[in-house]
């Protein structure tokens, strides 16, 4: 697979775990594995951003790490 198209379903996957992170902190009251799935999203969250960044390595160098001219 390209990486655009892994991209893209990275994307997408981060989105979902993004609005699952919302909906189990708003039941967290309500459901009692809320916490659960809150904590399982996070670490799925923080895996899925690592890859994201990964395959956007030469724009964050370029935009974060290039040095200034004039």
């Amino acid at each position: 697979m390209q990486n655009k198209t892994i991209l893209k379903w990275l994307n997408l996957g981060m989105m979902a775990l993004l609005l699952s992170q919302s909906l189990s902190l708003i039941l967290l009251g309500v459901l009692p594995n809320a916490m659960a799935l809150h904590q399982a999203g996070g670490v799925m969250l923080l895996i899925l951003g690592a890859g994201h960044l990964f395959l956007n390595r030469a724009w964050v160098k370029s935009t974060y790490f290039s040095r200034k001219k004039g």
